[in-house]
C-alpha cells in the first residue's frame, strides 16, 4: 500500500513540475493574460481535467511557483547563518552565500518573471519576504542604526541586485554576485569618491 501512494506522489510531483515548466516557457513568449489553460497543457501534454485536478485556475499556478521559489530563496538567505547563534557580516564568506545560486538555478522562473509584467508583483512579495527575515534573524548592534531603515535597505537592494543581474543575462557568474554585496556592506565610506 506504501509503495502506491509514493507512485501517486512521484505522479503529482511530475505532473505538477511539466505544468509549471509549461507555463513558464509561455510566460517568456506571452502575456500572462494570454497564457490560455489549453496552452499550458498542450505544452505539458496532459489534459485539462490533469490541470484542474491540481489548480483552479493559472492565477492558483502562479502563485503556488512563486511561493515555492520564495521558500528556496528564503533557505538559500538562511543558509550561511542558520546554524550559527551569533555572526557578524564580516564572519560570512562569500562561498557560502548562495541566495545568488538559486537565482541561478532558477534561471527559467526569473527570466520569465524579469520580461513579465509580473515582475513588480512578485518583487514585492521578495521584498516582503527579506524584511521579514531582517526582522526576525538580525539585530543591529549599532545604535545610530534604524534597524527598520536596515532591513528596507537590505530587502530594496537584494531584488535589485538580482533583476539587474538576470535583466543583464547573468554574465556574472554567482560567486561574483554574491561577493558584491558583501564588499558593499563591509566597504568604508571613505573608499567612495566623486567622479572627476
Amino acid at each position: 500500500m506504501l509503495k502506491k501512494y509514493k507512485y501517486l506522489d512521484n505522479r503529482v510531483i511530475k505532473t505538477k513540475r511539466l505544468l509549471k515548466n509549461s507555463f513558464l516557457q509561455l510566460l517568456q513568449e506571452e502575456k500572462f493574460e494570454d497564457i490560455s489553460i489549453t496552452s499550458i497543457v498542450e505544452r505539458a501534454r496532459i489534459s485539462r481535467v490533469t490541470f484542474y485536478n491540481h489548480y483552479d485556475n493559472k492565477e492558483n499556478l502562479l502563485n503556488e511557483i512563486i511561493d515555492d521559489v520564495i521558500t528556496d530563496f528564503v533557505n538559500a538567505y538562511r543558509e550561511p547563518y542558520q546554524t550559527l547563534k551569533n555572526f557578524s557580516i564580516k564572519d560570512v564568506k562569500t562561498t557560502s552565500l548562495l541566495v545568488f545560486d538559486h537565482v541561478y538555478r532558477n534561471a527559467t522562473f526569473y527570466k520569465a518573471i524579469v520580461r513579465s509584467h509580473l515582475l513588480t508583483f512578485f518583487s514585492s512579495q521578495l521584498t516582503l519576504a527579506i524584511k521579514k527575515l531582517g526582522k526576525t534573524d538580525f539585530r543591529v548592534s549599532d545604535s545610530k542604526i534604524n534597524h527598520d531603515l536596515f532591513t528596507t535597505y537590505l530587502a530594496y537592494a537584494i531584488p535589485g541586485l538580482i533583476i539587474e543581474w538576470v535583466k543583464d543575462g547573468m554574465k556574472y557568474s554567482p560567486i561574483y554576485m554574491s561577493e558584491q554585496p558583501m564588499s558593499i556592506m563591509i566597504m568604508s565610506p571613505e573608499r567612495i569618491k566623486k567622479l572627476p
